[in-house]
């Protein structure tokens, strides 16, 4: 099976049209709005109590860098930017935020996201402006430490 073929996910892609038609999608990269499709389909969806229509849960979902590169995203450092102009436009926030890769431990310490619902006034006075946080150790900021 192709590496595809294992990341395959057949949740369907709904997005917003409210979203679509915001100044928060329309300033996003080819790239960028292939990785917000993929983190909407990751998205998972239930019945409320008494309600007929689905709704989806804010859960928390990683995306991690061999997933994107597995999914066509060239490099690791294209991933990161996208995820990172997602946050900076308000469609997702930073749930959790993950540790710098370290060979020797088992398990990876993934970054993990929700949905926001910030895009919403983006452009206008009322957006909350947040940043993807850097993940490095202090000292390892070479220009800080230099300063």
């Amino acid at each position: 099976m192709d590496i595809q073929g294992k990341l395959k996910i057949k949740n369907k892609i709904w997005l917003e049209a409210d979203m679509y038609y915001s100044q928060a999608f329309r300033c996003l990269s080819k790239s960028a709005i292939l990785t917000l499709m993929r983190c909407l389909q990751k998205r998972k969806w239930e019945k409320g109590k008494g309600r007929k229509k689905l709704q989806y849960t804010n859960d928390g979902f990683a995306f991690p860098y061999t997933e994107a590169m597995g999914l066509g995203i060239a490099k690791a450092t294209q991933h990161w930017k996208n995820m990172g102009k997602l946050v900076e436009v308000g469609i997702l926030d930073v749930y959790h935020q993950g540790g710098w890769y370290q060979s020797k431990e088992k398990d990876r310490d993934c970054s993990i996201y929700r949905f926001s619902e910030r895009w919403r006034n983006y452009g206008t006075s009322a957006f909350k402006k947040v940043e993807k946080p850097k993940v490095l150790q202090p000292a390892l900021y070479i220009r800080a430490n230099i300063a």
